[in-house]
């Protein structure tokens, strides 16, 4: 016998996202709650009955009304598809808190994870649930699995929500896993388990055969860590079980970091986004390092503006790139004038072997933004 479901997790409903504007807010808010009709239908293509949320529905433990009743309202629209919630550390289950309120509106297809207790979702299919009941434990959770009393013939699926590892080390960057755990990694073979689901970790990641993190679904920051999927997965008692990654984030976080040499002007990376259409989902964050010219700057300057007009959001990062002005570079600026006398003085002083660092870039910007200011007045 097989057993086909879903795996998702950290949905984070009702995530504020203040540092972008409020339209742009609106909408990711909005593409978080979309997420759930589009699990839906993914579980509705692939034949799946079940889809498991191993922590973190919510964002917090004090959501409005509305934020906890529309996501019950999506789910419930697909009435041949159980959903699974489990509380994880942002949303943990406390008595007369929000868990209460939850189950209050919660239609007949949602079901809570409040206990950890095995859980029978189909004939001989059983689920092990680690629910979280405080902000921070302190504990192994998902430890009770390894005692469960279950039939032999059982299939034994954990769902847990924390770290198998520090990933405060590698959050950012996506670098290998720290050492300090929480999670036991041999949890799947001391308990059993032909899958253990796990959350808390934004993104995909196989720990072993039988152990993966889903990370979010909708992909809410810039990461290197594969976010932005659910995991459909099939398993049978004893077998390695099957999983496969499925895309669902709606907007795509990408960062690019482009390596730069003074007379090298081509950037392929633009070039390939500049080339895929619309790119209003697309938030965007770029990363300059190593040194160009000015000329060449100018010029990726006025790409870099197209694209500020084209995408959700652009975040610009050049305090790794030096930006070279050349005497040479001064020659398209008249040669007398109050401009040019100025132009000059801010290449002296940023040329100068004894001119503080701190300075020298003070000059090396105003230098820039002068000859830049310059080039698009002669323009006009």
């Amino acid at each position: 016998m097989t057993f086909k479901f879903i795996h998702t997790a950290d949905w984070q409903i009702g995530a504020p996202f203040a540092s972008f504007g409020a339209d742009l807010a609106a909408r990711l808010t909005d593409a978080r709650l979309g997420m759930i009709s589009t699990i839906g239908r993914l579980a509705s293509d692939n034949d799946v009955a079940n889809v498991f949320v191993a922590g973190d529905v919510w964002d917090s433990e004090q959501p409005s009304d509305k934020t906890v009743r529309q996501p019950l309202d999506l789910m419930a629209g697909f009435g041949n598809v159980v959903w699974w919630l489990m509380p994880g550390n942002h949303d943990p289950y406390r008595h007369n808190m929000l868990w209460s309120r939850i189950a209050e509106r919660a239609p007949k297809n949602v079901r809570l994870l409040l206990e950890p207790t095995p859980e029978e979702v189909a004939p001989t299919v059983w689920l092990l649930p680690a629910p979280w009941t405080s902000k921070s434990h302190g504990r192994d959770l998902t430890e009770w699995m390894d005692s469960a009393q279950l039939p032999e013939d059982a299939i034994k699926i954990g769902i847990g929500h924390g770290s198998i590892f520090d990933f405060s080390s590698s959050d950012s960057e996506g670098g290998d896993p720290g050492i300090n755990s929480t999670i036991d990694p041999k949890r799947a073979d001391l308990a059993q388990l032909d899958y253990l689901a796990l959350g808390d970790w934004h993104g995909v990641l196989k720990i072993t055969d039988r152990i993966w993190y889903s990370g979010t679904p909708e992909t809410d920051r810039f990461r290197r860590n594969n976010p932005g999927h659910v995991l459909l997965v099939t398993v049978a008692k004893g077998v390695k079980p099957t999983v496969e990654q499925i895309k669902t984030s709606t907007f795509d976080w990408e960062i690019l970091d482009i390596a730069c040499l003074p007379d090298v002007g081509e950037f392929s990376d633009i070039d390939r986004l500049e080339d895929l259409g619309s790119l209003r989902n697309v938030l965007l964050q770029i990363n300059f390092t190593g040194q160009m010219n000015q000329k060449n700057w100018l010029a990726v300057e006025a790409r870099l503006r197209a694209l500020q007009e084209r995408t959700a959001f652009l975040d610009v990062r050049t305090d790794q790139l030096t930006q070279l002005v050349l005497a040479e570079d001064l020659d398209e600026l008249d040669h007398g004038g109050s401009v040019r006398m100025a132009a000059e003085r801010l290449l002296e002083i940023k040329e100068s072997a004894g001119t503080p660092g701190d300075t020298k870039k003070v000059a090396a910007d105003a230098l820039r933004l002068l000859l830049s200011y310059a080039k698009e007045e002669a323009k006009a």
